[in-house]
């Protein structure tokens, strides 16, 4: 069923209900951004060559995929011309996902079990690195991923030989499982850990107009956090 007006203006931030209409670029991204079935969005004034339009990024809750003949995509976009300039062109893309790969060598204190705090440090990376806490165009840093590894109780040093992307491109997902485990791979092999991956927001390029980046540990792709026991 479509969204009725008087259902989006319940979604919709008080500040742009207080205007009735969507005026600045911000004013996009938090109107998506509260739409019920979205977790995360950003908007950016771009040109698609042709014209100037507001490009809005979004993920779904939970990253949740977002088909554009889905209801909930139909409904953002109708929402968005809706409340906002009836002439303003407006492009609705689902965010272009970055999947991150890292192998640690982790010491802990003799008087702690391996066992008991791999666990931990595992969860506490998803939770640091995962889908919740990352923002659309946040560069994922390995300074943060050592310290929030270090801030486990009983972990000594985190030694980090690998630490890289995997790009997803413009599909909804991290491409296929045998590209996967090749990357993963060619990270882990590589042994130079990347200081910082990148993560852009919305772009135009000579290919055209691209999608803001979400970067973060997806937790059921096996084989993309590697925790290794430094032995005495």
């Amino acid at each position: 069923m479509p969204t009725t007006r008087d259902q989006a203006r319940e979604n919709a931030p008080l500040a742009v209900l207080a205007l009735d209409r969507l005026v600045s670029t911000q004013d996009y991204a938090d109107f998506a951004r509260t739409f019920a079935g979205i977790g995360k969005a950003s908007a950016a004034r771009l040109t698609d060559g042709h014209r100037q339009l507001v490009h809005v990024t979004i993920a779904g809750v939970d990253d949740i995929p977002i088909e554009t003949s889905s209801g909930l995509y139909r409904n953002l976009i109708k929402a968005l011309h809706d409340f906002g300039d009836p002439y303003q062109p407006i492009q609705l893309d689902v965010r272009e996902l970055i999947a991150l790969v890292v192998s640690a060598n982790v010491k802990v204190l003799p008087t702690y079990q391996w066992e008991a705090i791999e666990p931990q440090i595992r969860a506490v990376l998803l939770e640091t690195f995962g889908f919740d806490r990352r923002g659309l165009g946040q560069d994922a840093v390995l300074s943060e991923l050592i310290s929030a590894a270090q801030s486990v109780e009983g972990v000594t040093y985190v030694d980090v030989d690998a630490f890289g992307p995997i790009p997803g491109g413009d599909s909804q997902t991290v491409i296929t499982p045998a590209a996967i485990a090749k990357s993963v791979k060619d990270i882990v092999e590589n042994k130079v850990p990347f200081p910082r991956v990148e993560a852009r927001l919305a772009r135009q390029d000579s290919k055209g107009i691209h999608p803001a980046q979400l970067a973060f540990f997806i937790p059921d792709v096996p084989g993309t956090l590697i925790l290794n026991e430094v032995k005495p």
